[in-house]
């Protein structure tokens, strides 16, 4: 399914060096550990996930203490990335198993999928990492894309010795470009974690993927989703905004042929 989506969305992987990843990224050695997935290897599938939970938090727990966020561990039923692409008739329902969000979920775990939108990483964790499970983290990265307020990372890893990381990278004519960069040090996958949850700089440059994503009609829907990121944006800052989405409103309604002899 994940290869038909990004077929039809026009979305195609790239990969790249790691140095893209690392530039500007201060690596220390600090002695961490791969999982040892040995260790749980008798557990249930929800102790499994709280265990690799609590040694990305506890590998994180620096920067995650300072900006107030967790590693948060989704209900393996949840089908929270459910989102319609922009620009298509594409709606696209799946999960991950982990995601870095504000720490209230810990207390206020009802609110989770209302800080989904503020998530700038979400980690998919396979005891093997294989070449098919990369359409499952694209997958997902174009889901979270669409709910997310800014340019997200998907994390594909065996947390061992594969640390594979997906972004939406740029646009090149027609076609969307995911970049995936894989790392093999777990000292400079959580470097790179580090920086990216969320960033004060951005590492390497990452792009929105509804602003890559074409229309139909050549010059139709640029303006008009522009226009309602920009509103959904402001409204997450500062609430919502009923003038706002009143031009948004009357700028879509002017973009419907039947519509516009209406006025």
């Amino acid at each position: 399914k994940g290869v038909s989506v990004m077929n039809e969305l026009n979305v195609m992987i790239t990969n790249v060096e790691k140095a893209q990843l690392l530039a500007g990224v201060p690596v220390q050695c600090t002695g961490v550990q791969t999982f040892n997935w040995e260790a749980i290897a008798d557990l249930t599938e929800k102790q499994q996930q709280d265990a690799y939970r609590s040694y990305l938090e506890t590998s994180l727990a620096d920067v995650l203490s300072q900006r107030n966020l967790c590693v948060f561990g989704v209900d393996m039923q949840s089908s929270f990335l459910t989102a319609v692409i922009p620009g298509s008739n594409i709606e696209l329902a799946g999960r991950t198993d982990l995601i870095i969000l504000g720490d209230v979920v810990k207390t206020h775990p009802f609110m989770f999928r209302a800080c989904v939108g503020s998530s700038k990483v979400a980690i998919e964790v396979k005891t093997s990492v294989e070449e098919n499970h990369a359409y499952e983290a694209v997958s997902e990265l174009i889901t979270l894309s669409v709910l997310a307020c800014d340019p997200v990372t998907v994390v594909l890893t065996d947390l061992q010795r594969v640390w594979r990381f997906f972004w939406v990278g740029e646009k090149r004519a027609t076609q969307t470009v995911v970049f995936s960069a894989v790392v093999s040090d777990p000292h400079e996958a959580f470097a790179i974690l580090k920086m990216l949850v969320p960033p004060t700089k951005r590492p390497f440059t990452r792009c929105k993927l509804r602003d890559m994503l074409s229309s139909d009609e050549e010059g139709g829907c640029g303006p008009i989703l522009a226009s309602v990121q920009r509103y959904y944006d402001i409204e997450s800052m500062l609430g919502p905004d009923v003038e706002m989405a009143r031009a948004v409103g009357d700028q879509i309604a002017r973009s419907i042929p039947n519509l516009q002899t209406l006025g």
